[in-house]
């Protein structure tokens, strides 16, 4: 049936995404694959395409209606995905693809566009730091992120998530930014 056939093609492009399969995909979403079919973890094409850094494959989905915003079972975003994975191509494509971001803004006296972003993804910069991927830190803090990681709902700030894994270079990293070393469960609170 017409259905059966939607749903293999939505996980054929699921898996041509996981796996950075472009012209597969393309072919997929020109028989009207779906760009937001979901897998079990409810990861999108974009999930895994932005988790794998196939840049060009996450360019094409978004060009066909991808939702940027997209959320799997652990609310992770594809921007989430793609710092967690220490893409730093692919987090400066994401973010490239929101119009209200404005990476010159001052992130303390930001457009609400910016501070909605932040809102949305900053648990990015906790979850690099915690990794200890300097890259990744690194860009996030140059396109405006908060050192402090001010991100409601989470305790600990990037500077704690960091020491705590023992990332050396990335606290340096995120103390040379101006990061709060008595911030929320830093040295002060233990």
């Amino acid at each position: 049936s017409l259905q059966n056939l939607t749903v293999s093609l939505d996980s054929v492009l699921l898996a041509a995404a996981r796996n950075g399969h472009y012209a597969i995909a393309k072919v997929l979403l020109a028989q009207g694959a779906n760009p937001q079919a979901e897998a079990k973890a409810k990861t999108t094409p974009l999930h895994e395409a932005a988790k794998g850094g196939h840049k060009d494959l996450a360019l094409l989905l978004l060009q066909h209606g991808a939702d940027i915003n997209a959320r799997c079972e652990g609310e992770e975003t594809p921007l989430f995905l793609a710092s967690k994975s220490g893409r730093e191509d692919m987090v400066r494509l994401l973010l490239s693809k929101f119009s209200t971001f404005k990476p010159w803004d001052d992130p303390r006296q930001a457009s609400m566009g910016y501070i909605r972003l932040k809102k949305h993804f900053e648990p990015a910069l906790h979850l690099s730091a915690e990794r200890g991927d300097e890259a990744a830190v690194r860009l996030l803090l140059k396109l405006g992120f908060d050192p402090d990681g001010n991100t409601k709902g989470i305790e600990e700030t990037p500077l704690f998530r960091a020491a705590e894994h023992g990332h050396t270079a990335i606290i340096e990293l995120l103390l040379e930014n101006g990061a709060d070393i008595y911030g929320t469960k830093s040295v002060r609170n233990g």
